[in-house]
């Protein structure tokens, strides 16, 4: 399993790039504006970003998401928290993932156990 963690200091952003090695894939969770780093790591990796997640509204209004999708040479999607409802959902969201979705219950394959449940949660949504 790949791991990275960013910070972005002075507006306090955290982002992660979890991927997974044996399916060659990856998702970016809340990309900032800056996506051509996630881009470089995801080729130096061998992994292609299958999906950007989105755990939370985000009090600045920046993120990446849209153009990261936009930058892809592949198809992304992004999936956004559904904790504020669907008026809380913006409108470039692929999908929304509520509280309670259950990743073990819906996906048929699904990503190792070792990869945190909201994370695995995206799998679902591309079935």
């Amino acid at each position: 399993m790949f791991l990275h963690r960013s910070f972005v200091p002075g507006l306090a952003i955290y982002s992660y790039m979890v991927g997974d090695e044996a399916f060659g894939r990856c998702a970016i969770i809340d990309p900032t504006r800056d996506v051509e780093p996630y881009m470089r790591s995801a080729r130096e990796q061998g992994l292609r970003i299958t999906d950007i997640l989105e755990t939370h509204v985000h009090a600045d209004f920046v993120s990446g998401a849209v153009e990261l999708k936009a930058r892809l040479p592949y198809e992304a999607r992004i999936h956004c928290s559904g904790i504020g409802g669907a008026e809380g959902t913006p409108p470039y969201a692929d999908a929304m993932i509520g509280n309670d979705d259950d990743p073990e219950r819906k996906s048929s394959t699904p990503w190792p156990p070792s990869m945190p449940p909201m994370v695995r949660r995206i799998r679902v949504q591309n079935q």
